[in-house]
């Protein structure tokens, strides 16, 4: 009765997977649950068949279910338990035979579906293991949506915002507001006297961005502190939204930390860009 098609099928609707390929293991509580025909309920020659087709299978080597399907012995089984369940029409038989055959096939197709998937999923995450973290995040921007890339400063604050210009130089920036100096910008030696501790601030965050040359800054202390505060909201939200595509790829938290690096480069890059633009 056990190596019947059809406890077979009632153990994989009732039967526990293992991981993630389909894997399945019989415990004791799934197998309370698995539908098995009582013999006790069987006539005297349905038991005889079953028993003669049992010592047939006995006599060869067990096959994956599904290719047992064409083989005598199989089909003889699954015959007489279908019989002492009441399918007494050969026709019927035939028919309830071929459905049952038809669905364990079905389910192992998807077994073997999510087998191939898995290897797929594993083969993938060895070439990230390999890939270096420049790598990794260069894979992550290409699917990335570039909707969500925002240009400092072009893209936080108004476009009839009144401005001055000034010329930026390269460097490293550092905002002066002591008894010397009053909202000034000193990059590399260079001084720029912006006029407000707000204004400096802001200049020195496109400067922090790596742009320089001529460069807008709004006339209003107000406008420049906002379009800051606006800005650092943008870049938890994206520091966040990094971090989680980072532990996607990787487990490891150093890992993680240098791919998050490589995707702000990224950012950086494609919105000077469009700031260029």
């Amino acid at each position: 009765m056990l190596n019947s098609s059809i406890v077979a099928l009632s153990r994989h609707q009732f039967g526990s997977f293992m991981g993630r390929e389909g894997n399945q293991v019989t415990e004791v509580v799934d197998a309370k649950m698995v539908l098995v025909p009582d013999p006790r309920l069987f006539s005297r020659q349905a038991e005889v068949e079953i028993c003669r087709a049992f010592d047939g299978m006995c006599k060869r080597q067990s096959r994956a279910l599904p290719d047992e399907f064409e083989l005598e012995d199989r089909i003889a089984l699954d015959e007489a338990i279908l019989s002492g369940l009441g399918y007494s029409q050969d026709s019927e038989r035939s028919r309830m035979r071929r459905e049952l055959y038809g669905e364990i096939a079905r389910t192992y197709r998807e077994i073997r579906g999510a087998e191939v998937e898995m290897q797929k999923f594993r083969r993938a995450t060895l070439r990230r293991d390999k890939a270096s973290p420049r790598t990794i995040a260069e894979e992550i921007w290409v699917d990335f949506d570039h909707s969500e890339v925002r240009a400092f400063p072009l893209d936080f604050i108004s476009p009839r915002e009144s401005v001055q210009s000034f010329d930026l130089p390269s460097g490293v920036p550092r905002v002066l507001h002591d008894l010397f100096e009053q909202g000034a910008l000193q990059v590399n030696g260079n001084v720029i006297r912006l006029g407000s501790k707000s204004r400096a601030e802001f200049a020195a965050k496109i400067a922090e961005l790596g742009r320089s040359g001529p460069t807008a800054i709004p006339c209003s202390d107000r406008t420049c502190e906002e379009a800051l505060q606006a800005y650092c909201r943008y870049e938890v939200q994206m520091e966040s939204k990094f971090q989680e595509l980072a532990e996607e790829r990787s487990a490891d938290a150093d890992v993680q930390a240098r791919i998050v690096r490589e995707l702000w480069k990224l950012l950086h890059a494609s919105s000077k860009h469009v700031v260029t633009e």
